[in-house]
């Protein structure tokens, strides 16, 4: 454990000696110890050996963020379950699956049949926080087409049906998009993964 000022002042040759030897120490250390070096410098490194953990001094010189290089060569505990950590390197299995599932389309999603509170010509807004699927089966569709907006006002044609015919038109709807579909149709389903 050795840190340093990184500043080698005037002095006699052999107190140079003793102090540059310090400040290698230092260095091929990475500023081990227990606390956060005295002097610090931009994009400094520290090894906290309190906390197992290396860490490095942010662009601004005002604070360390840590860099996940323990002496175990994984993840504490509580650093596992944070979800707010801003420990950077490895996560743990259960910690990537939440992360995945969380925005996962179709993990903790059901099909709503929502054909009583759609209509033609009329947008809706994804709301639910998460992207959704929709999937709509039409009979004598009048030229009808599926489109998606994220602003409510440029439509993007995703699916088109051809007059009087039957077919199915489905899409992905990222959250807070908008969707509808353009013209009238006959019979019809209307279910949403959500």
């Amino acid at each position: 454990m050795a840190q340093h000022d990184y500043n080698i002042a005037n002095q006699t040759a052999p107190t140079f000696r003793a102090d540059l030897n310090l400040l290698l120490d230092a260095i091929v250390s990475n500023n081990s110890g227990t606390t956060a070096p005295s002097t610090t410098f931009a994009n400094m490194f520290w090894y906290d050996t309190t906390a197992e953990v290396m860490k490095q001094r942010n662009e601004a010189n005002s604070a360390w963020v840590t860099l996940d290089f323990t002496s175990t060569g994984s993840l504490t505990q509580t650093q596992a379950e944070d979800a707010t950590s801003t420990v950077f390197g490895s996560v743990s299995g259960q910690r990537l699956f939440q992360a995945i599932a969380e925005q996962a389309i179709g993990v903790g999603q059901d099909w709503k049949n929502v054909v009583g509170s759609r209509v033609a010509n009329t947008s809706y807004q994804n709301t639910t926080g998460r992207t959704i699927m929709v999937l709509i089966r039409y009979r004598d569709g009048n030229d009808a087409e599926f489109q998606i907006s994220s602003n409510n006002s440029g439509w993007l044609t995703v699916q088109s049906g051809n007059n009087n015919e039957d077919g199915n038109m489905s899409a992905i709807i990222p959250d807070s998009y908008y969707y509808r579909i353009t013209a009238n149709m006959g019979d019809r389903t209307w279910v949403e993964l959500r």
